[in-house]
């Protein structure tokens, strides 16, 4: 009690000071209040489903040696070796993946001469991108034809391709599954949806369109590709290890040849 008195009678004669003490607590108070809500909004994004099968699969980024006819054999060949290992389930090759801040981005549109609509990630790759994502195909179907091969950019020359059901909810609001058999633009070009997967998140996880996803049956050879493999329940280490071994003893191969 004793020591209240003075408190009270010096905030009595300054009023200043005790305005100014308050103000700071409140702005102190206010920073870790955003801070905290920033912190929350950055794990849910990050808690979010990105489509793969995340617990069983890897990606290895490698060179290719050759042009791109050599490079398009040696990824075909690297392919039924890869899927031949053990503890593999499947495997392909990938122009991008998800999540890693490297990939590409591209406009959609639903009008030829109009404005686009919206934007989204891009994915290209083999037949069997799918099954080795994980993905869940929850209208049309899967790819029909054979891949196309580009240098690079193969969203310049897909005729056909499968994109996500946020995506499609995007383009067609009313009923997302009117996307199905629709041939939308993307980055002006004419391509055929031919399919509609649950999800799969783009490269980017702080875009606010990172549920917007394209795949493609266009495999690009250019020097550097990914390899996505999908391994066994419980053999993800030991599949691992198999594609390393192989890869690093394969690459010795080619540069010597």
């Amino acid at each position: 009690m004793r020591d209240l008195l003075p408190i009270l009678k010096t905030l009595n004669h300054s009023r200043t000071a005790p305005m100014l003490f308050v103000l700071q607590i409140a702005v102190t108070f206010m920073i870790l209040v955003n801070a905290a809500y920033m912190a929350l909004q950055k794990q849910g994004l990050l808690s979010r489903p990105s489509g793969l099968d995340e617990q069983n699969t890897f990606f290895v980024l490698t060179n290719l040696p050759g042009d791109a006819a050599a490079r398009a054999a040696d990824i075909e060949q690297d392919l039924l070796a890869l899927k031949e290992l053990s503890g593999v389930i499947n495997a392909s090759v990938t122009s991008g993946v998800p999540l890693t801040g490297w990939g590409r981005f591209l406009e959609v549109a639903t009008q030829a001469d109009g404005d686009y609509d919206t934007f989204s990630g891009y994915y290209g790759g083999d037949n069997a991108l799918l099954e080795t994502m994980g993905l869940t195909l929850v209208a049309g179907e899967g790819f029909t034809q054979s891949p196309l091969y580009a240098d690079t950019d193969g969203f310049r020359v897909a005729t056909e391709i499968i994109i996500t059901q946020a995506l499609a909810q995007s383009l067609y609001p009313d009923d997302w599954r009117q996307a199905v058999g629709k041939t939308i633009y993307i980055d002006k070009r004419p391509q055929q949806v031919r399919g509609v997967v649950k999800s799969l998140q783009a490269a980017w996880s702080f875009w606010v369109v990172v549920e917007h996803s394209v795949l493609a049956p266009v495999i690009e050879t250019s020097e550097y590709v990914y390899y996505l493999v999908r391994s066994a329940p419980g053999q993800q280490a030991q599949a691992m290890a198999n594609t390393a071994d192989y890869l690093m003893r394969d690459m010795v191969g080619r540069l010597k040849s």
